[in-house]
């Protein structure tokens, strides 16, 4: 059942008896549609994704939004010997920036010294300088709306590898305890709302994969597509009405608006989340 920002608005205005849009504009309905997209998926968990970062050697903390490492997929051939600074663009973000070294002529490591910032998609990494050819590396960021981080699995060899979790402090007092421990980590703490942090430091390059909640995009206007499947788009314009009602002072209506949105939410998950077999 695809929704369109259109239909989100019908629905909210058909709940508060408003279908000829008197009493409330398209943009506010709009704004009040996007938090309660937001609300829903904060609520549910509705909308996973499984990420991709990359940690790199000595490297402890991954901030959200930032470039978390690169894995140099090809090694290319025919540069000269030395450090170069990498090339990083596109992704939505920016000031991510890396150095890459090579030996025997042959890209070896790449390095992330700054992650920047806002990225939601893949940035693209050249390795412009030192003469050679061919050179080709795999960008790993965490999604700057990333809400939330399930469970973090590193790719050791032919393994996956589950990373505990741990509250920060314990993570700390286990796994933290020496600046240099060097080794594959073993647990993973969410500091804050915006910072991975992984234990003890990785040893090597990790590729992992992240199951993680994200933040809906913003719906504009109806080309803008909603992420959020059915049946977790059914909440939405009950928290809408909801803040609707808050910013007329009807504070009565607004809670039975709200008591209307947990029940769908609770409606929602029962209908998907209890169908797995063990």
């Amino acid at each position: 059942m695809a929704v369109n920002l259109s239909s989100y608005i019908t629905q909210v205005q058909r709940l508060l008896h408003d279908v000829s849009g008197n009493f409330w504009t398209t943009a506010q309905l709009t704004d009040y549609i996007n938090e309660a997209r937001a609300r829903t998926v904060s609520d549910t968990g509705c909308l996973r994704f499984n990420q991709v970062p990359i940690f790199q050697p000595m490297t402890e903390a991954y901030s959200y939004g930032g470039v978390t490492g690169v894995n140099v997929s090809t090694p290319g051939s025919g540069y000269t010997n030395g450090t170069y600074n990498l090339v990083i663009s596109g992704g939505g973000g920016t000031g991510a920036t890396g150095t890459y070294t090579v030996a025997n002529n042959v890209v070896a490591t790449a390095t992330i010294v700054n992650q920047g910032a806002g990225y939601t998609s893949t940035p693209t990494v050249a390795f412009p300088s030192g003469g050679g050819t061919l050179a080709a590396g795999q960008v790993g960021y965490i999604n700057a709306n990333t809400l939330d981080i399930l469970s973090v699995t590193i790719i050791w060899g032919n393994f996956r590898i589950p990373l505990n979790y741990m509250p920060f402090t314990e993570l700390t007092s286990k796994l933290r305890m020496w600046t240099t421990w060097q080794q594959r980590p073993a647990a993973f703490s969410v500091f804050g709302q915006q910072t991975l942090y992984v234990g003890p430091l990785p040893d090597q390059i990790y590729v992992s994969e992240m199951d993680s909640v994200l933040l809906p995009n913003v719906l504009i206007d109806n080309t803008t597509v909603e992420q959020i499947a059915y049946p977790f788009t059914a909440p939405v314009a009950y928290y809408a009405a909801r803040l609707a009602k808050i910013q007329e002072q009807s504070y009565a209506e607004a809670e039975m608006f709200f008591n209307m949105y947990k029940k769908r939410a609770l409606d929602s998950i029962a209908s998907t989340f209890t169908r797995r077999l063990p």
